[in-house]
């Protein structure tokens, strides 16, 4: 009995993958034009100040602005940080 209680305490300590992610399409919560976290980046295809492509699955992800900046990045999810002025998604060529 003991064990059982061991695998559904471990099961609850998984996170969640949003539905978003498992489709392919990116979810984003923006704060202002000041910051955006992206759940569902799989990857960076370019990055400077004034842009930021990221690859988001069925899209290609592009932040303009300035100073702009990535503040997180992790399998899934990133933070881009910094003077946001406009967002574009391109269908990645070849999808």
């Amino acid at each position: 009995m003991k064990n059982i209680k061991r695998k559904k305490n471990c099961m609850k300590k998984i996170p969640e993958i949003s539905p978003a992610v498992r489709s392919g399409i990116p979810r984003i919560e923006l704060s202002g034009n000041l910051e955006a976290v992206i759940d569902g980046c799989f990857g960076i295809l370019e990055y400077n100040a004034e842009k930021i492509v990221l690859d988001s699955g069925k899209y290609a992800l592009s932040f303009f602005g300035s100073s702009l900046y990535l503040k997180f990045l992790t399998g899934s999810d990133a933070i881009i940080a910094g003077k946001i002025n406009s967002i574009e998604f391109a269908d990645k060529k070849g999808d």
